[in-house]
């Protein structure tokens, strides 16, 4: 049954010690357990721990400290699934009804930290039986509330922390818990309730106190007006450095996404935005996969706005991959939305309309508008891609009305620009203006660069001839404030395109000789193509560029790939992407064979050049 080999004691087949240990009886087992404990080391504080907590049979406050310090180191190290059975187990052999609380709330908390969704309801389901629950205040429904947001409904998620939110006396709480409720309207696209918890939040604000508090109530009061177009950008900004600053969010395992969402809204380059980026990757090592889809959709929906599309692509597949297994709808519709819109800039048809076709459903069931909006942007941009205007007409103008029916004027949601450009190409030149001059007065409404750039190219589209140079130069300009690569390729586009009719053809080949390079660089092929054609009629003839072979990863692979590429060890990677080292191994053979390298360094340089 057994075995000793150098003064270690083993069972011959973990089936064997299995049998044995569930053969016998109870006194049994604890006494085994007793006995190790004893053995253990002092330093092995953790493993005692827990077998002190076996021997057990009644409440006993010692072990009942033990498994919370147990509970403690594993919930530093991430391991989120340990920490809730440590926290539950100290909390059934802890004496003192307040510490049972305690520790059951955090074993919830750690729960659905670890994406453990339906444990943690369970979990504060029984706390709510406990006498003097009510000493725990708004607890139990700040964590029903995010896993509301995240699996079931946003509405309820609203209305649990709005309720929560009333009934929290300490004036910090109480701002994070509103500005928590406006994001959860943000996917809703609900202006009605938008403006609703936005004038009771600018009236808590005033009583908060702390760094976090402050700078969330910011981004969600900045947030609500960007919605209807009313302002927000000042909050934004001065929320942008309190972000950045903020120990305490850094930590909140609840709100890591919070520190993207300033810089998502904003889209320029300032300093502050790239060092709040800085920031995320640090609290992504720490984030459990409870958060970590949405963490991961936020940051790959700011990569695929810069010339990051490889690390979007692989932040989005991530994020749908954990969405799934831990049955997180929202978020699945939230980054198939994003991932669509990526694959629409990079003209991929097929994978573009597979994703956008699941979103969809997603969307419409579950009132999720704003991911929806996003859906007929793809499609219409897809479509915008494949020469094909008519059909893009069409999902620019049922986005539009969507848009219109929600209330929501941000002009960074419309597609007037892309909308212009499909007009033309259908010789419907009044309707195209018409389109023009209303997208003009919300982007200088807005002010932000990255809208008006894209205002200043539509004009430059549909000025007439010896007038256009004026509105494209200043679009170049502007978009020179962005980090969107991509729509500065556009621009030169669309600019060399007229250039190029009207007989400049010097100056529209270097407008579209720079397009043809964003557009290769990024890996929109489609938009190379119609960059190459118009370079073709210039008389100019245009190499094809082999497709690179980083397009024949899998998701799965690319994300393995770039952990390793950016230097993490194998064991790190299969820890942030909760895989073993042995299938990360494998998907880098893979990977190894698929790109013709044979090192980490190459695999690098494919990846991060």
């Amino acid at each position: 049954m057994i075995t000793v080999l150098g003064g270690q004691i083993g069972f011959r087949h973990p089936l064997v010690r299995a049998a044995i240990y569930a053969d016998a009886a109870p006194e049994e087992r604890r006494a085994a357990h007793r006995a190790v404990a004893g053995a253990l080391p002092d330093y092995d504080i953790d493993l005692r721990a827990w077998h002190l907590s076996e021997a057990s049979w009644s409440p006993d406050a010692e072990v009942a400290d033990l498994m919370t310090l147990t509970a403690e180191h594993a919930a530093a190290r991430t391991a989120y699934s340990v920490a809730s059975t440590a926290y539950e187990r100290a909390a059934r052999l802890s004496p003192e009804p307040k510490q049972q609380l305690i520790s059951l709330t955090r074993a919830a908390e750690n729960a659905w930290a670890a994406g453990l969704a339906q444990r943690a309801l369970g979990l504060l389901d029984e706390l709510r039986g406990l006498p003097g629950n009510a000493e725990m205040g708004t607890a139990d429904l700040q964590l029903r509330a995010a896993i509301a947001a995240r699996t079931g409904s946003l509405v309820v998620a609203r209305d649990l922390l709005e309720h929560a939110a009333g009934l929290e006396p300490d004036a910090d709480t109480a701002v994070m818990l509103l500005a928590d409720a406006l994001h959860a309207t943000f996917y809703l696209a609900d202006t009605d309730s938008s403006r609703r918890l936005a004038a009771k939040l600018t009236a808590a604000l005033a009583k908060a106190t702390s760094s976090q508090a402050r700078a969330l109530g910011l981004v969600a009061t900045g947030m609500a007006k960007v919605l209807t177009n009313q302002g927000g950008v000042e909050e934004l900004r001065s929320a942008v450095p309190l972000l950045a600053e903020c120990t305490e969010l850094r930590s909140d395992s609840r709100r890591p996404a919070w520190l993207m969402l300033a810089p998502l809204f904003l889209r320029d380059s300032n300093a502050a935005g790239r060092e709040l980026r800085l920031v995320v990757d640090e609290a992504r090592n720490r984030a459990g996969v409870g958060e970590l889809p949405n963490l991961l959709f936020h940051v790959a929906r700011d990569q695929a706005t810069t010339d990051s599309w490889t690390r979007a692509e692989a932040n989005y597949s991530e994020a749908i991959r954990l969405a799934r297994d831990t049955g997180q709808s929202t978020e699945l519709a939230v980054s198939l939305a994003g991932l669509a819109c990526l694959e629409a800039r990079q003209g991929r048809a097929e994978a573009c309309r597979t994703h956008a076709a699941e979103a969809l459903p997603i969307c419409v069931n579950r009132n999720i508008h704003l991911p929806e909006a996003w859906v007929h942007f793809a499609l219409g941009d897809l479509e915008l891609a494949l020469g094909n205007p008519g059909a893009a007409v069409e999902q620019f103008l049922r986005l539009e009305g969507l848009l219109q029916r929600l209330g929501l004027r941000d002009p960074d949601l419309s597609a007037s620009p892309e909308l212009t450009d499909a007009l033309l190409r259908l010789g419907k030149v009044e309707e195209a203006r018409i389109c023009v001059s209303g997208y003009l007065i919300a982007a200088d409404s807005k002010g932000q660069p990255w809208a008006v750039a894209r205002a200043q190219r539509a004009r430059g589209l549909v000025a007439p001839h010896g007038q256009f140079d004026e509105p494209f130069r200043e679009a170049l300009k502007i978009h020179a404030e962005t980090l969107d690569t991509f729509e500065t390729g556009r621009t030169r586009l669309a600019y060399g395109a007229r250039l190029r009719r009207i007989g400049r053809r010097v100056d529209a080949r270097a407008e579209l000789h720079r397009a043809f390079e964003i557009f290769t660089g990024l890996g929109a092929d489609r938009w190379a193509d119609q960059a190459a054609v118009e370079l073709d009629a210039t008389g100019e003839r245009v190499p094809r560029r082999d497709p690179a072979g980083i397009t024949s990863l899998t998701p799965q692979e690319l994300q393995v790939s770039l952990l390793l590429a950016e230097g993490r060890t194998t064991r790190e990677t299969a820890a942030a992407l909760f895989l073993s080292p042995k299938t990360v191994e494998y998907h880098l053979r893979k990977v190894y064979t698929k790109l013709g390298i044979r090192s980490r360094a190459e695999l690098a340089k494919c990846l991060l050049r």
